[in-house]
């Protein structure tokens, strides 16, 4: 009885050390395995930032991929979308001027959750060089054009028409888009389409330029002054068309002075009203003064004959070539090239005309009222 029980106290004491043997045995190949799993992690992490560095060294647009479990030391962390709220890791997202990323356009950080989903967070990091961007400055209509080149500084800067059809109405007119400006008020550098830009060391916006010169006014002529902002009524100027013209026409037909004309603009209505009454009085008919304030045209009976300075205008915003903000046009409105009267007398025997010459040629002149013929054109505020 004792030698049985001694035979089997021992040989449960030797099954208890076995086991337990065998339990230290497979702790012991799991730490190894754990080790052998995180070093080749490293060596994992150690290739990838390796490879990093390589791209930035050859310095081409490449796209990086990084798994959540990396950690790469900069600014600006980045959080992690629904359903990865969780996986707050130190990844953060590269400034440009990391070295880890000179010369990357892109970096794409993948993290995979414990189900296997994964989403991908995008920083698209500036490459080197400068941007044009243009702007509508106030359009109403079409867009603005698109240039995602980058330039380095020099003349490489071809500028771009108004390709998508830029529109602006303001005042019930639609505005004429005469090129770019580089501030938004007009009071900077004018460029034309096709124009060559030289980039410096910024990038660069390009406002849309708009004018009203030009435009066809409310009662269908054309635009030819723009005060800037309403007074006394009105803002704007526009001469009535061709066909409303006259030609060869004296001022008056005797000498004799009015009294009471203004030169400047503003004054021609006034002018044309007295003029009237003046030569009505005498019984005259048919004189400009009289012919502008009868004129009658899609429905508008407010023209009447332009102040001296009102008429140079048209002569410089219509005719010549180059209006007053200095920019490029083609003779609109069909002048001939004549003398016109203005309403702005010089003296008893003479009134201000002005001369409407081919190839942006004018002056103006005091001219004999009742010896010179002269064309005529009416105007109207609005």
């Amino acid at each position: 009885m004792l030698h049985q029980f001694r035979k089997k106290h021992i040989s449960g004491f030797s099954f208890i050390e076995l086991n337990v043997a065998i339990a230290l045995f497979i702790i012991a190949v799991v730490a190894i395995l754990g080790i052998l799993t995180y070093c080749a992690t490293a060596a994992k992490k150690t290739r990838e930032l390796s490879q990093c560095a390589h791209l930035a060294q050859a310095k081409v647009a490449e796209t990086l991929y990084l798994t959540s479990d990396q950690i790469i030391e900069t600014t600006n962390p980045v959080p992690f979308p629904a359903p990865f709220e969780s996986y707050r890791y130190a990844i953060k997202k590269l400034t440009p001027s990391d070295p880890k990323l000179a010369g990357l356009q892109e970096l794409k950080i993948t993290v995979t959750g414990s189900t296997g989903a994964k989403t991908d967070l995008i920083s698209m990091l500036a490459p080197p060089g400068y941007m044009v961007t243009y702007d509508g400055n106030g359009s109403t209509g079409g867009t603005a054009p698109i240039d995602n080149n980058r330039y380095t500084p020099g003349p490489h800067v071809i500028v771009r028409a108004n390709t998508g059809n830029l529109v602006k109405i303001q005042d019930e007119l639609s505005l004429l888009f005469v090129g770019w400006n580089t501030q938004a008020d007009g009071l900077g550098t004018n460029y034309s389409p096709g124009a060559t830009l030289i980039i410096s060391s910024a990038n660069v916006t390009l406002y849309a330029k708009w004018t009203a010169l030009r435009a066809t006014g409310p009662a269908g002529g054309l635009v030819f002054y723009d005060k800037g902002s309403y007074s006394d009524g009105w803002r704007y100027m526009e001469a009535a068309p061709e066909s409303t013209e006259w030609t060869y026409r004296f001022w008056s037909t005797n000498p004799g002075l009015v009294g009471g004309t203004g030169t400047t603009i503003g004054t021609g209505q006034a002018n044309t009203a007295i003029i009237v009454n003046w030569l009505n009085a005498r019984s005259e008919s048919g004189k400009p003064a009289q012919l502008c304030d009868g004129l009658v045209y899609r429905g508008y009976s407010d023209w009447f004959l332009p102040s001296k300075d009102e008429l140079n205008k048209i002569f410089i915003n219509l005719q010549k070539g180059t209006d007053e903000n200095g920019v490029l046009y083609r003779s609109v409105g069909r002048f001939r090239e004549e003398h016109y009267w203005s309403s702005s007398e010089a003296g008893s025997n003479y009134a201000w005309t002005q001369r409407f010459l081919g190839g942006g040629f004018g002056g103006q002149n005091n001219s004999y009222k009742w010896i010179f013929q002269c064309g005529v054109r009416a105007v109207r505020y609005f």
